[in-house]
């Protein structure tokens, strides 16, 4: 049986193997092996967030214009709300995407129906405020 502790930063890693029951090893992993998985997270979590920053600045226009001046309801945010709002939602996708990347990583089984929901999510979610906002419609 194999069972792995796996902590990146100032916690070691520390990889068990017992064989027959008998013969234990141990091997401590430095910290520079984090290293890539650091790269993985930091992707992860900023991929959503750099699509989301193309589709604000392609329909900037229509939003400082168009969109300002509409009758919206009493409940609208203020504008000033929706930047970090929409931040942190997408830095919570990039995060979960981590999450599955890790527990895939851990478990040896790579779920391509979950990369492919969440790619799709991601597009249209980018999509829809493209035709929004571009089409300067309500309906859309």
């Amino acid at each position: 049986a194999r069972s792995w502790i796996r902590h990146c930063g100032t916690h070691q890693v520390v990889f068990l193997e017992m064989e027959q029951a008998t013969a234990t090893m141990a091997t401590v992993v430095t910290d520079g092996d984090c290293l890539p998985e650091r790269a993985v997270f930091v992707t992860l979590l900023i991929a959503p967030l750099l699509s989301g920053m193309c589709v604000a600045y392609s329909t900037r226009r229509a939003v400082v214009g168009w969109y300002q001046n509409t009758n919206k309801p009493w409940f609208t945010p203020p504008d000033y709300a929706f930047g970090p709002a929409w931040t942190v939602l997408y830095l919570c996708m990039g995060y979960a995407s981590f999450l599955i990347y890790d527990s895939t990583r851990k478990s040896g089984v790579f779920p391509a129906v979950c990369v492919v929901l969440y790619t799709l999510q991601l597009v249209l979610n980018n999509m829809w405020s493209l035709l929004f906002f571009n089409a300067r419609k309500w309906k859309a």
